[in-house]
């Protein structure tokens, strides 16, 4: 099911959180606890490209309506995480994210295409400190009603499984 997720966010990752030829690539589809190993190959290069995602669907009609996927972008030491929200979002306010009682960080949307729209942020620092030691983290974003919604996301295994990315 969150194939139809994973193209999308190759389109986004494919110039970015790909592998060094020396690093031995996660197995595919491989969990640790609520993450789960995704990998697609870069077209032009034929290199496996691996990531964590975490899918969140709606309990009443299990469409999703969450992805969020992190990886290593080449020449960097922290994470990215890109979240991808179902179209119908409001944009401007963009996009908060909290870790457990911590302060929420904003950061707004990078684009929208078809079939849905992506942020990203750089997990350095505090926020990366959080995600490691947190036990879960709020998405809040704003309904085209303009509710603002708030979506949980479980940092049960992103540690061990960001662990095994690097």
């Amino acid at each position: 099911m969150y194939k139809f997720f994973i193209s999308i966010m190759t389109s986004t990752l494919l110039a970015g959180l790909a592998l060094s030829p020396l690093q031995a690539a996660p197995e595919e589809g491989k969990t640790f606890n609520d993450w789960k190993v995704g990998c697609d190959e870069n077209p032009d290069t034929k290199e496996k490209i691996c990531h964590l995602q975490q899918l969140i669907s709606d309990k009443k009609d299990n469409k999703p309506i969450l992805m969020v996927a992190a990886g290593y972008l080449p020449g960097r030491e922290a994470p990215t995480i890109i979240i991808t929200l179902p179209l119908g979002v409001l944009l401007p306010p963009g996009l908060t994210l909290q870790v457990d009682d911590n302060d929420a960080i904003a950061f707004p949307f990078e684009v929208c295409d078809p079939v849905g729209c992506r942020a990203g942020v750089e997990l350095k620092g505090d926020l990366l400190k959080q995600f490691k030691s947190g036990n879960k983290a709020k998405l809040t974003f704003a309904s085209i009603q303009r509710k603002p919604v708030g979506l949980p996301i479980s940092l049960s295994g992103f540690t061990a499984g960001l662990k095994a990315l690097k």
